[in-house]
């Protein structure tokens, strides 16, 4: 398998939780190769692993076949391709759209993928979740922590995760990412330059993409199975202070807040990994959203 062209961030190779997978029949099937899959492939290309890909148009699957990538077409809600049976794992990366975003319609087919996983002999899933599931819970939020989703995508990923993790029982993983940034994306990006955003004192919860690259190779490598971890860079500052410095710094118009006198003490919830970290045994790179404003790459 060819390296992808390095359109990404190099991720360290030599951190004691990539050690290379020195199987060479293992296969991951990466269902959903776009701003996270792709990376996460380029990464895992360099460990020995017999990876499949899928994308959603014809157009992208010709160009990465072209660089030699082994991948096949995939929509939600389709048939699973038998190019990705009996895979030793599945990485689910299908976030829900933003626009017309039906609940029922996606739950019913993510349930229906994991299902057709499961009948086609793929050993384990490691899925991608969201913090969402948390809802409006305020204060420190652990693993053990029980989920108050408020929102239709909060409420879908409940029932998606409830029904991976009665399909494949211990051998499921799944991660819930706080804000996820890397290359091009950031919250200031849609901030700069509005004027009375709300919640002033609540803190930010990011995670770096290739921070999430490293712990997703860490479970895969470690064999982490059975487990349910969410994920964000242990420092928070509040939204107040961090969005200011991020337009300052990439010389935009700063955002501006309503000023809430009455709630100086809210600063809503804390994602705590700390748990995750010390059981994988990993060092975050980017372990300050202070170090993780936008670039000019992918």
């Amino acid at each position: 398998m060819p390296i992808y062209t390095n359109k990404y961030s190099v991720l360290d190779q030599k951190m004691p939780n990539n050690k290379p997978n020195t199987n060479t029949q293992s296969s991951i099937a990466i269902i959903g190769a776009g701003w996270l899959g792709m990376p996460l492939a380029e990464h895992l290309s360099t460990q020995n692993w017999n990876i499949q890909l899928t994308k959603t148009t014809p157009e992208d699957v010709a160009n990465l076949a072209q660089e030699g990538w082994q991948i096949c077409q995939y929509q939600l809600g389709d048939s699973l391709p038998p190019s990705l049976h009996y895979s030793d794992i599945a990485f689910l990366n299908i976030p829900p759209r933003r626009k017309h975003f039906t609940p029922e319609k996606f739950v019913t087919n993510m349930c229906k993928l994991i299902d057709q996983l499961a009948q086609n002999g793929i050993n384990k899933v490691l899925m991608i979740s969201t913090t969402s599931v948390y809802g409006e819970l305020s204060g420190d939020i652990v693993d053990t922590h029980c989920v108050a989703p408020n929102t239709e995508s909060g409420k879908a990923h409940v029932i998606i995760e409830q029904h991976l993790r009665a399909t494949f029982l211990e051998h499921a993983t799944i991660i819930r990412p706080a804000g996820l940034i890397g290359g091009k994306r950031h919250p200031i990006n849609t901030l700069a330059g509005r004027t009375e955003l709300t919640s002033p004192n609540n803190v930010v919860n990011l995670i770096h993409r290739d921070d999430l690259i490293n712990i997703i190779t860490a479970i895969i490598n470690q064999a982490f199975w059975g487990k349910t971890c969410h994920l964000a860079a242990p420092d928070h500052p509040q939204r107040k202070d961090y969005y200011p410095w991020c337009a300052e710094q990439l010389q935009l118009t700063k955002p501006t807040f309503i000023s809430n006198e009455n709630s100086t003490e809210n600063t809503g919830k804390v994602i705590n990994s700390q748990s995750l970290l010390e059981e994988l045994s990993v060092n975050l790179r980017y372990p300050s959203p202070y170090d993780m404003l936008p670039n000019k790459t992918t």
